[in-house]
């Protein structure tokens, strides 16, 4: 008799887990099937966001570090300076759109903002990037 009075226990309890994680899913599914604060909360626990977009002089910033680590910085150095062959600058929009937004930001900002801020940080990334590590003085 015990062993009975359990399963119809456990029977009970896996059926409310089961309605509870339903509920859930559903939620997710349909933002407006529940009240707004209920699923919203649901929503922004469990729903991955996506990257909130960064200003533009950030992502410029950005982009110079991954076009150096991706062996894209000539390519998109040339491409700020307007001295691009039409190959790359296909090549340079490509690394734009694909490790560019993956790495700064999704999406990334417009061209007419980015440009001038790449353009700005052109001389700033060059001394970082282009200058050769100095050897620590030895005594």
């Amino acid at each position: 008799m015990m062993k009975t009075s359990r399963k119809v226990l456990l029977t009970g309890i896996d059926g409310l887990c089961l309605a509870s994680v339903v509920g859930i899913l559903y939620s997710l599914a349909l933002p407006g099937a529940f009240p707004e604060s209920m699923s919203d909360g649901l929503r922004s626990i469990l729903v991955p966001t996506p990257n909130i977009q960064a200003d533009a002089r950030d992502q410029a910033d950005c982009l110079w570090l991954q076009a150096r680590n991706h062996g894209f910085y000539g390519i998109q150095h040339h491409a700020i300076a307007g001295n691009t062959t039409a190959d790359e600058d296909l090549l340079w929009q490509a690394f734009l759109d694909s490790t560019g937004e993956r790495e700064c930001g999704s999406p990334l900002t417009g061209m007419s903002e980015l440009m001038p801020a790449l353009l700005a940080s052109l001389p700033e990334a060059d001394r970082h990037f282009m200058n050769p590590a100095k050897e620590p003085e030895t005594l």
